[in-house]
């Protein structure tokens, strides 16, 4: 439920407007589905992979790693230079946040465990 809160949270504020691309000539809302689908796969990636290693290089690595399109994607004409950077930044993040909580839920359920 985080990695979607956060998703439609940054989605909304970042990703592009339909009618910038509308003017592009692309169908507007479909060219906006990638800054979700993208950021939706960041959970499900850090779950997966969070026995590798140390959460925080996995959930920063994993959030660069499905931001980079979107940073791409977003130097498209009408978008504002910043925005590939907080694209990038706000995958990074997400990542992190989301190693973290998923760090803490298996590391607290693994010391109830042990009280038992």
């Amino acid at each position: 439920m985080l990695d979607v809160l956060i998703t439609f949270l940054v989605c909304g504020i970042l990703g592009p407007a339909a009618f910038k691309l509308a003017g592009l000539g692309l169908v507007g809302w479909a060219a906006r589905v990638p800054f979700y689908l993208l950021r939706l796969y960041i959970g499900p990636a850090v779950l997966l992979i969070s026995d590798l290693g140390s959460w925080y290089m996995s959930g920063s690595l994993l959030g660069f790693a499905f931001a980079l399109p979107l940073a791409l994607w977003s130097t498209v004409p009408g978008c504002p230079a910043a925005e590939k950077w907080l694209n990038l930044a706000s995958g990074i993040l997400q990542g992190l946040v989301l190693a973290y909580a998923a760090h803490r839920l298996k590391h607290g359920s693994l010391q109830s465990a042990r009280l038992r």
